[in-house]
């Protein structure tokens, strides 16, 4: 953008100030202030860096005046309601500062709309809306009267994409991303990216082929999908206004290269006793190897009939996973680094009784 300031003409883009004020702390705001990169700034203070004069050249209306032109969220805080954010929400914006999204909006308002998001991203040309849902235990969910009750894993997060398809309804000229954070409930399993895909494209079922030769594969069965269903023969696009599901959470990397170390160890030599694995893990404190080490990432789960899709180039961390549709299956399209470089050493180094707990799903998985 140009203007004139102070007798002097500049030529200043969205991205030259997100540039300038990426390593440059913010002063306490007295008054008007202006977000960059997630951070909120004295205006004056931005204006000064961003253009490379004393904040005493020129007064606050004028850098209001050109933060508003670029773009920026600009604001006074005077009398201003303090804002609660919950804890899916901070973690959402711990994500997106450490990989390089910090230029969000928090509830910004919508053109053309009274709707807020809890947030918005410009990506490319393009404005992306957030909307983070996080499950809470509510206490005595496997009690009733003492009997063992069977566990549905869609029906938790079926509800939080029924409010997700409310919040964004009437908004088909977006990008909607549900984001969901599991705080303490433990009937919900977002680590499963199948059980998301169960919610929305009906539930997971396993099939037997007739011939021995070939291997079982799983299947969605439309039965209740929340973005695609069954209606006897027929497949019904029941919501193409979430384009993506983004699966929150803390990846426990430490944990899982510790018992690499333990597989390594046994390996080499014989099965560990206690005392001699409580010393691998004295040694791993502090390093890569540590057992309390966690990565905040992302898993996308792509809706095969959104409408606008997610672009493929966002949340592509070194810990992040993308599923998505091909060729008429769901199945990982996207791994981080991170995560293949992990993978691999647990091919080398299996952890049987891991395996045989956590039950993984193996393979592709039909949409049919």
């Amino acid at each position: 953008m140009q203007f004139r300031l102070g007798g002097k003409d500049y030529n200043v883009s969205r991205e030259d100030v997100e540039d300038r004020l990426k390593h440059i702390g913010p002063a306490d705001v007295r008054k008007h202030f202006v977000s960059v990169n997630g951070k909120r700034y004295p205006v004056k203070q931005a204006l000064a860096a961003a253009i490379g004069r004393p904040a005493t050249d020129f007064i606050t209306t004028d850098a209001i005046r050109i933060f508003s032109n670029l773009g920026f969220e600009t604001g006074n805080v005077t009398g201003e309601v303090p804002i609660i954010k919950t804890p899916s929400e901070l973690r959402f914006e711990e994500y997106l500062k450490s990989n390089g999204l910090g230029y969000f909006q928090f509830e910004k308002e919508i053109p053309g709309t009274s709707k807020t998001s809890d947030y918005s991203l410009s990506f490319k040309g393009q404005e992306i809306l957030f909307e983070v849902k996080e499950f809470r235990s509510g206490g005595g969910e496997f009690e009733d009267d003492g009997r063992v009750n069977a566990i549905d894993p869609y029906h938790f997060i079926r509800e939080k994409i029924a409010a997700g398809r409310k919040k964004f309804k009437n908004l088909e000229n977006y990008c909607c991303c549900l984001v969901l954070w599991n705080e303490s409930k433990p009937s919900v399993f977002l680590q499963f990216p199948e059980l998301v895909f169960g919610a929305m494209l009906g539930k997971l079922e396993i099939k037997d082929p007739f011939d021995p030769a070939e291997q079982s594969f799983t299947t969605y069965s439309g039965e209740d999908g929340k973005m695609v269903h069954k209606q006897g023969s027929q497949v019904v696009i029941e919501n193409k206004r979430i384009s993506a599901i983004l699966i929150l959470e803390s990846l426990e990397i430490g944990q899982r290269r510790f018992r690499v170390e333990v597989q390594r160890s046994e390996k080499e030599r014989k099965k560990l006793s206690i005392a001699e694995a409580w010393e691998i893990y004295e040694k791993a404190q502090g390093t890569e190897k540590d057992y309390a080490l966690e990565e905040l990432r992302v898993v996308v789960c792509e809706n095969p009939a959104a409408g606008r899709p997610l672009p493929k180039e966002l949340f592509r961390g070194p810990y992040d996973e993308r599923y998505g549709s091909a060729t008429g299956y769901i199945t990982r399209v996207f791994v981080g680094e991170g995560i293949r470089e992990l993978e691999d050493l647990e091919a080398e180094y299996p952890d049987h009784l891991e395996d045989c707990l956590r039950n993984n799903l193996e393979g592709s998985t039909s949409v049919e």
